[in-house]
């Protein structure tokens, strides 16, 4: 049976049509490309010599015969440069001759040394229109920098012969079937004009008919006959629109044999591109075609001076060998490390790939999953991970880290706290790795072994980030276990003091610096710590007791009020009793705030009949009362108060999940809301308008402590302080 004959077919303008009607940025792009080229147009002397493309050419390939040959890919490379840098008919006078000169990249993004030509075999057998081919994450292969190369990818597509991004597409390349590439032998596209036909594309140019077919759109090119739609097999001289095709044109659908030109139109539409503010102009300025460094320890081949694949010479030690003779039952699928994964299949017994680093903690448990192939998932695989310390290529027995075995995945972590080298290396240092799976037994370091698979990576070493404050242990500044100054407050618990009696004599009302409390009887004890009072070290807190009483009368009482200013949880500590007086008039006076203190500090307060000060006593007749002091840095204070020109409405004070926020003095605008921890740390911020309606801050998820809450826009507009509390 014959095979039919495959009709030319391209997707370049649907993927354009696509992102054109939903993509208002590529809108707009292109309004800016077509504007330039415009301008370039009726400004004539934009010229250059010649203008040097770097292109690598990515083969994705799944069988043996779509990774096409070298030789077959230079030949490609000499198609463009003929395609587009000669005259070959002297049918039409607008045919032109480009500077636009294409030549296989020598240096990759990294500077080293390259052909130009990346080979990724893949598991899927084709692809569909679209960045599939782009991705690795899809099975394809990333591009190179766009603003630095031409990237063309290779691969056995679904339904069309090849297809291109234009200039600001989402995408970026070109994209040719591997039977169309180069000089081949699929005729009647056996002449590598597919490529020439995409890569005009990329150098912005539609098909000669334009977007769509019919009479009223067209290509945007003046010396390019009007078409209504595209030309196969060779049209030759068909008319179309009051006119004659040009069905030779390498931007139409003719077989590669009946193309053969540009015109002058469409060359210096390219060719806009590259002028100085072009969109492609960066390429001028590619590192592309430089000569390339020559060291290489990372590509996966031996070359330089290497002895090995990347080892030797001046790429280090080559470690030694390990493999598995026989893995078609036992390999090893895949490996995850923290959150970097390798997924290879079987690789004949082994697999090194230096240039995929993995990155383990040296201060925190790593997280690792190790699969086996489908067949190892009925087997008992035993593996063990190593890490060349010394870098002398041998793996000994102090230099293993893991062992384990296991049917089917393994899931795991590994703990380098206990066995990364005293006085060791760096801990941000890289190493070689090697992961083993056995089937049956563990492997020495530099074993070849029966059953099984081995794979050689690099090893980053890091510090994980630990919050001081959620460490697990007392260290700094901190008064308990991740809990005091600069985390979150110390869950204090105090000792109880009560009076048994309190309907006779009670604590009427408390007065400090013009906050009151009036409280009356409370059944011998009430606490108010809900509400703490603010104060700055080394002022100075006036205070007014006042007692109460069941009837119309007087009685001596004696007043007793501790500050636990060392936060400590009790009131025993030297200056924390601050009154010791008896009164039969409210007791008056001042304390004095220690200068050396900051946060909350509990304040309790007795009133009873007995001469005997214990903060921790059940007592006869008499009440107590607990307060909460908010005492807050001086230094900090008067740095975020200074520009403080509203005042902050909130509720509730000290708050658990939702705070309330608002400022009803502040006209409307735009502003910024932010909690900041004592540490100075911004924990939450939020543009809001606030004089809109009163907004709410989710408090639920940020750690219990004391918080200066801060409305700015160009400047600080209100400061205040907030508890939050779980």
């Amino acid at each position: 049976m014959k095979a039919q004959t495959p009709v030319r077919s391209c997707l370049s303008d649907d993927l354009f049509q696509v992102q054109y009607l939903h993509d208002e940025g590529f809108r707009l792009l292109r309004r800016d490309i077509e504007q330039h080229q415009q301008t370039v147009k009726f400004n004539p002397g934009y010229r250059r010599n010649q203008i040097n493309i770097p292109v690598v050419v990515h083969v994705v390939y799944h069988t043996k015969e779509e990774n096409i040959n070298d030789s077959l890919i230079r030949s490609q490379i000499d198609i463009l440069n003929n395609d587009f840098g000669r005259i070959q008919t002297n049918k039409y006078n607008q045919a032109g001759a480009s500077s636009i000169h294409f030549e296989l990249a020598t240096s990759d993004p990294q500077g080293y040394k390259t052909n130009g030509i990346t080979r990724t075999q893949t598991a899927n057998s084709k692809f569909q229109t679209g960045t599939l081919i782009m991705s690795s994450k899809y099975g394809g292969v990333n591009p190179w920098p766009e603003k630095d190369y031409l990237n063309i990818w290779v691969g056995n597509l679904s339904g069309v012969l090849g297809f291109a991004y234009m200039p600001g597409s989402a995408g970026d390349g070109v994209v040719i079937g591997y039977s169309y590439f180069g000089k081949n032998t699929s005729a009647p596209f056996n002449l590598g004009r597919t490529t020439t036909h995409e890569v005009g594309h990329w150098l912005n140019l539609f098909h000669t008919w334009g977007m769509m077919t019919g009479c009223d759109d067209d290509d945007n090119v003046d010396d390019t006959p009007n078409s209504a739609g595209p030309n196969y097999g060779c049209n030759a001289d068909h008319p179309s629109c009051s006119g004659i095709d040009m069905v030779e044109n390498y931007m139409d659908y003719s077989d590669d044999a009946c193309m053969n030109l540009f015109t002058v139109g469409q060359i210096n539409r390219m060719e806009s591109l590259f002028s100085p503010g072009g969109y492609r102009e960066s390429i001028l300025k590619s590192h592309g075609l430089d000569e390339g460094s020559t060291k290489r320890c990372k590509d996966g081949i031996q070359d330089g001076d290497e002895t090995g694949i990347d080892c030797g010479g001046s790429c280090g030690v080559c470690a030694c060998m390990s493999k598995g003779s026989f893995s078609l039952f036992d390999y090893i699928e895949s490996i995850k490390v923290n959150d970097t994964i390798s997924v290879t299949g079987d690789n004949d017994g082994s697999f090194n790939q230096y240039a995929k680093v993995f990155s383990l903690y040296t201060n925190i448990l790593n997280p690792i999953v190790l699969s086996p192939g489908k067949a190892g998932n009925q087997s008992q695989e035993f593996w063990s991970i190593w890490i060349d310390w010394n870098k002398d290529g041998q793996y000994e027995q102090k230099e293993l880290i893991y062992r384990n075995n296991s049917i089917g995945r393994l899931k795991d972590t590994l703990d380098l706290k206990t066995i990364f080298p005293p006085n060791g290396p760096s801990p941000t240092d890289t190493f070689k790795i090697r992961i083993q799976m056995r089937w049956g037994d563990y492997a020495d370091g530099c074993d070849t072994f029966d059953f099984g698979e081995v794979e050689n990576y690099s090893v980053t070493l890091m510090q994980a980030y630990i919050d001081p404050c959620n460490n697990g242990i007392q260290d700094g500044s901190e008064t308990g276990v991740d809990c005091g100054p600069g985390c979150k407050p110390c869950a204090l618990h105090y000792c109880d003091s009560k009076g048994k009696v309190s309907k006779y004599e009670f604590i009427q009302s408390v007065q400090l610096s013009g906050w009151n409390n009036n409280s009356g009887n409370n059944n011998g004890y009430g606490e108010f710590t809900s509400n703490p009072i603010s104060v700055a070290p080394g002022e100075k807190l006036a205070y007014v007791l006042t007692a109460g009483f069941g009837g119309k009368y007087t009685l001596s009482e004696n007043w007793y009020v501790w500050a636990d200013w060392n936060q400590d949880g009790d009131f025993t500590d030297k200056d924390e009793l601050l009154l010791d007086v008896n009164s039969t008039i409210p007791s008056t006076g001042q304390w004095d705030i220690p200068s050396n203190v900051s946060g909350p500090v509990r304040l309790r307060i007795q009133m009873k009949d007995s001469r005997k000060a214990n903060a921790c006593e059940e007592f006869g007749f008499g009440e107590v009362e607990d307060y909460m002091l908010l005492v807050e840095k001086a230094n900090s204070r008067k740095a975020i108060l200074k520009d403080s020109f509203f005042t902050i409405n909130m509720y509730p004070n000290p708050v658990n999940n939702i705070l309330h926020v608002s400022i009803h003095e502040l006209q409307e605008e735009e502003v910024q809301v932010m909690l900041i921890n004592v540490l100075g740390h911004i924990v939450y911020s939020k543009s809001v308008y606030l004089q809109q309606s009163m907004q709410t801050i989710d408090c639920s998820n940020i750690l219990a402590g004391i918080y200066s809450i801060v409305l700015a826009n160009k400047k600080i507009l209100g400061t205040s302080r907030v508890i939050i509390t779980h």
